[in-house]
């Protein structure tokens, strides 16, 4: 998992369930069995940079997404609107949290 795709996670569940419980999801996720990545390659540089010009996706989605493929690992992520395009058009595996309520 990228540092980038933790961000994600993070910042979507404060809108859902709250700063503090936000955190507390963040600190599970570092805890568990999962291995942060806290720099990207230029591989996965240069796949972001398709899957955000194919897909229009946000750069962050981008590279969680190309960190995703390159390790061949499931992208945790709650943004169904860019990023099931990507699932479908990419060898790229999702575990689906909530999406936040809509305003």
């Amino acid at each position: 998992m990228s540092i980038v795709q933790l961000l994600e996670i993070y910042y979507d569940q404060i809108y859902l369930v709250g700063q503090a419980e936000a955190k507390e999801l963040t600190e599970v996720i570092i805890a568990g069995p999962v291995s942060i990545i806290e720099h990207v390659s230029y591989p996965v540089m240069y796949d972001a940079g398709r899957l955000k010009t194919t897909y229009h996706c946000s750069l962050a989605d981008s590279i969680a997404c190309a960190t995703a493929i390159a390790l061949q690992a499931a992208l945790v992520t709650a943004d169904h609107n860019e990023l099931e395009a990507v699932e479908k058009g990419e060898n790229l595996s999702v575990l689906w949290l909530p999406a936040r309520p809509k305003k």
